[in-house]
């Protein structure tokens, strides 16, 4: 992945992490508030021999550990419990008590865990004075210059063991980033397949992006429907809306279109999408409009003999139409007025049991050669190429194919699958069309 890639994605799902973070820190932070703070106290008793030399330090050093055996037992958890009168049982304090020797210091240190900060340095300073009486209890029965003293270096002092709030708070906030990154790295795992931009489209299929058209929801809201307008007009945004980005992309789409065949000039095109619901339909229809109101006659056929759309979106009879002239051997076009000056529409008909038949048939060739003497460019509407094999045959008698890709759903394999199968039976694909692209704001509002 490229560096634009990461980029990308923190751009798209970064809100994830930092909402994941944000939820974690703060319930880490309502859950260290809500616990009962527990205490630790500390203190050092020392360790002192009473002469210098090499060979009693060294004994020291290794009674250390005699000495944390001896004072941690239950017996000396009885004594402080007697001497404060904790209502406590001797295993249960022993459990809150750590102790340890420390031999770079000659000392003995005690740890107290308690709910209560005072009770802590209580319990740790008379555990400590009980030590300390027992080395004196010890030294009164040997020569004074073997005797061990046992010194409290200072006061026990206590501070919050558990729960720290920054700790619990901060671990919560990076556990989040972690769980967050997670479920995007398993978004972006499900999705990398999907075509999102006309950089994605470009580079996966190596074709030209002729048009981007961005959602139905960036187009300004539809005015009242004008005389002369086809009657189901809401899905023809150069009708309804002229003026909005939406339509001011279907006709970049006319625009390059028409640059993009100089050189081998079209006069029938196939319109087609990888897969179903990609906008194909409804991108033929803006096309269909602004190539008419470009001043080029146009007809518009409906190829989908399975799921047809036209008829639908310009508000006409869906019979008769092209099945029916294929059928029945009818000379003349049973075209239909779409409201639109220059533009004619010649519907599906009746659903044939055999559409890729009649759509690869003899009968089909000199269907288009009719509708190619009455207009300067007739466009096919087809269904999906990898669906059904409806496209292929028929884009076999046509000048070209206009590819419909759909950003955020078209999955790249169904769109390298599509190329394929058209390059495979040698179909100019002319160039694609993305749907439902991102809208630049800085350009729409013009």
């Amino acid at each position: 992945m490229a560096l634009t890639d990461y980029f990308r994605i923190l751009r798209r799902w970064g809100w994830i992490m930092v909402l994941a973070a944000a939820l974690t820190a703060g319930s880490a932070y309502v859950l260290s508030k809500a616990q009962t703070p527990v205490y630790k106290s500390t203190i050092v008793v020392g360790v002192q021999p009473t002469r210098p030399d090499l060979g009693l330090t060294a004994a020291a050093k290794s009674l250390l550990r005699y000495y944390v055996l001896v004072i941690d037992t239950e017996t000396y958890a009885k004594k402080v419990i007697t001497e404060l009168q904790l209502d406590r049982t001797p295993a249960s304090l022993l459990g809150d008590v750590t102790i340890a020797s420390d031999d770079s210091r000659f000392a003995v240190q005690i740890d107290v865990l308690n709910s209560d900060g005072d009770v802590a340095n209580d319990i740790a300073r008379v555990w400590a004075e009980q030590f300390a009486a027992w080395r004196d209890e010890q030294n009164a029965t040997v020569q004074r210059a073997d005797k061990v003293l046992a010194v409290i270096v200072d006061d026990a002092k206590y501070s919050q063991f558990r729960p720290n709030t920054k700790v619990n708070t901060l671990a919560g906030a990076i556990l989040g980033l972690l769980l967050g990154g997670a479920i995007v790295f398993l978004v972006e795992f499900r999705e990398a397949g999907v075509i999102r931009s006309t950089e994605d489209v470009e580079r996966v299929l190596a074709l030209s992006v002729l048009g981007a058209i961005p959602p139905r929801a960036a187009a300004r809201a539809e005015p009242e429907r004008g005389a002369g307008m086809p009657a189901n007009s809401s899905q023809l945004i150069t009708l309804s809306d002229p003026r909005s980005p939406m339509a001011e992309a279907f006709r970049t789409l006319r625009t390059n279109l028409m640059f993009s065949s100089l050189d081998h000039p079209l006069s029938t095109l196939l319109v087609t999408s990888a897969a179903p619901e990609e906008g194909k339909s409804t991108t033929l229809a803006n096309l269909a409009v602004t190539l008419a109101q470009g001043g080029r006659k146009t007809i518009l056929v409906d190829c989908d003999l399975r799921h047809p759309r036209q008829h639908e979106i310009f508000g006409v009879p869906a019979e008769p139409g092209l099945s029916n002239m294929i059928l029945d051997k009818r000379d003349a076009p049973p075209l239909a007025a779409t409201g639109v000056e220059n533009l004619l529409l010649l519907p599906a008909g009746a659903l044939p049991p055999n559409p890729a038949d009649l759509l690869g048939s003899r009968r089909m060739e000199d269907i288009i050669a009719a509708l190619k003497a009455q207009a300067d460019i007739v466009l096919f509407d087809a269904p999906p190429v990898i669906a059904v094999t409806d496209a292929a045959l028929l884009a076999l008698k046509l000048d070209g194919a206009l590819l419909v890709v759909s950003a955020g759903q078209t999955r790249r394999e169904h769109a390298l699958q599509a190329k394929a199968l058209l390059e495979k039976i040698h179909v100019r694909i002319v160039g694609t069309v993305l749907t439902n692209a991102t809208l630049d704001r800085a350009l729409s509002s013009y």
